[in-house]
């Protein structure tokens, strides 16, 4: 920790969360300063808090008494754990910007850290650290930081945290709209992909004109997310899998996220068809001039040219490209039709930090 004197150096304290109504308003004044992805706005913190409650804690950062970074720190007691046959010890847990709840979380943040500007990234984070080192409460023995940026690992390990991967590092592809050539955003492809996009496209056109619908308004968002959700299980159900809806805390989170920021323009749900049969839905999330491409559900058919998201996700970034948008972020996970698309990627790291010491309750 350095002295609170000097008004250049970053300080953190680790302190209660604040009831839900101050929160808001001490997120969304810093927010306004900085330039936080989707997942660190209030959109999506506060969708959070609406679902499942404040956290424990919040880590603040300030520099010269101004608030310069903040972050959610969910709380995991530690305890003994049984898995089938082998049992032992859990050491109490710290996540950012998540509950702690394995159920809660399943939500999946991405593009995660400190709520802060750009210029205090690096000595915020390092303030952070430090705090969480050097306070008695709460107690922590691993902090897990789940769709990190890369330098998070290198941040911790400087302050002689363990650092383990929860996960094989994930890529996140994007398409800059900046990066493409001008026409269409076929033209921008591959031979192989233009003519397998091409194929999917003529096949669905037999039944009718591919058309893009977007939701008018909260109730029909809802709707559609809940049409999306039924044909989202089924896909993953046809696989024996359960799909991202069977765990409740995932519908309920999306649901207040929509019913809190559609009037902000944030959830952007759309309905593909051709003709009057539907081919599926995306619940896109519109942040700062990017689409960022979350879930979908669409309806498969056994035949090769039936390819519904690629048709799907083609149609809406040349929406998006249309209305004057940055470009299209298809986050984690390895896709070959995001990669189909895609123009660069970013790097995201599911991982625990772990302190020295080998017990803490």
């Amino acid at each position: 920790m350095t002295a609170r004197g000097d008004q250049s150096v970053c300080v953190a304290a680790i302190v209660p969360c604040p009831p839900a109504r101050s929160l808001e308003a001490e997120w969304r004044a810093l927010e306004a300063r900085a330039a936080p992805s989707l997942f660190l706005s209030w959109a999506w913190i506060g969708a959070q808090v609406a679902a499942f409650g404040t956290p424990g804690w919040l880590a603040r950062v300030t520099r010269g008494g101004a608030v310069v970074g903040l972050a959610l720190l969910g709380h995991r007691k530690g305890g003994w754990t049984r898995d089938g046959w082998k049992s032992g010890w859990r050491g109490a847990s710290l996540h950012l910007n998540e509950t702690g709840d394995p159920d809660h979380d399943g939500v999946m943040i991405e593009y995660n850290g400190l709520l802060v500007h750009e210029s205090d990234d690096e000595a915020a984070t390092a303030a952070l650290i430090g705090a969480l080192l050097s306070h008695k409460r709460p107690r922590w023995r691993s902090l897990h930081l789940s769709g990190v940026p890369e330098e998070w690992a290198e941040r911790c390990r400087a302050q002689g945290l363990a650092t383990r991967l929860l996960r094989v590092p994930q890529a996140a592809p994007f398409t800059d709209f900046a990066a493409l050539p001008p026409g269409d955003i076929l033209d921008a492809l591959s031979s192989n992909s233009r003519q397998r996009i091409r194929r999917s496209l003529r096949w669905f056109e037999r039944r009718g004109p591919l058309t893009l619908d977007r939701a008018a308004n909260v109730g029909e968002a809802l709707d559609w997310l809940a049409a999306l959700e039924r044909l989202h299980s089924a896909s993953w159900q046809a696989k024996n899998k359960p799909g991202a809806f069977a765990n409740p805390s995932f519908g309920l989170f999306h649901r207040r996220l929509i019913e809190q920021s559609f009037a902000d323009g944030i959830p952007d749900l759309l309905r593909v068809r051709a003709g009057s049969q539907t081919v599926g839905y995306l619940y896109n999330l519109l942040w700062r001039g990017w689409a960022c491409a979350y879930q979908s559900g669409l309806v498969y058919e056994e035949d090769a040219d039936c390819r519904p998201g690629l048709v799907a996700h083609l149609l809406a970034m040349r929406r998006c490209r249309a209305e004057g948008m940055a470009g299209y972020r298809f986050l984690a996970g390895d896709s070959r039709y995001k990669a189909s698309f895609a123009t660069g990627q970013d790097t995201l790291l599911w991982m625990t930090a772990r302190r020295p010491g080998w017990f803490t309750i």
